[in-house]
């Protein structure tokens, strides 16, 4: 008997002739609420379940990602100080208009010392203070600047 008013209420249905009581009966006959309820429950669970899968996989990308960055070599070079100084070419005019052979070996040797003095003469910083006789020289301290480090090293090895 349940079975028969379940076919005949869904006849009445696929006809469009179902009444709202015919409907609730329907619906209880058929326990439409507690399907819907469990179909919902399993949707619920399956998306959970891709959302946890989804946010394990960005997570692996992620580690996988920082990884590959501390592990991949680098191609820097470490950090040092760099001072550029223009140079300036010091050209004697004698070399420029004698012809080479002509010039004699001494004479080029001493016109390339003079060239070598003049470019170290044009050199100067500016802000370098000469040291009076009586004041002591410091040569290594923290409030050295590289400038006057590196004349006073100049002088020792060319004096």
């Amino acid at each position: 008997m349940k079975q028969d008013s379940i076919q005949e209420l869904l006849a009445k249905r696929a006809a469009g002739t179902l009444t709202d009581e015919e409907l609730a009966t329907l619906n209880i006959l058929t326990h439409r609420d507690d399907v819907v309820a469990c179909a919902e429950q399993r949707a619920v669970a399956i998306r959970h379940r891709r959302r946890r899968v989804a946010a394990m996989a960005a997570g692996v990308v992620a580690v996988m990602a920082v990884g590959l960055t501390l592990l991949m070599p680098r191609h820097e070079e470490p950090l040092m100080a760099k001072q550029e100084v223009p140079v300036q070419q010091v050209v004697d005019d004698e070399v420029l208009t004698a012809p080479v052979e002509a010039m004699p070996l001494q004479t080029a040797a001493v016109d390339a010392e003079k060239t070598a003095a003049a470019v170290t003469q044009t050199y100067r910083p500016q802000h370098h203070k000469a040291a009076k006789a009586g004041d002591p020289v410091v040569t290594c301290n923290s409030q050295c600047d590289a400038d006057s480090v590196i004349n006073d090293i100049w002088k020792f090895l060319t004096a």
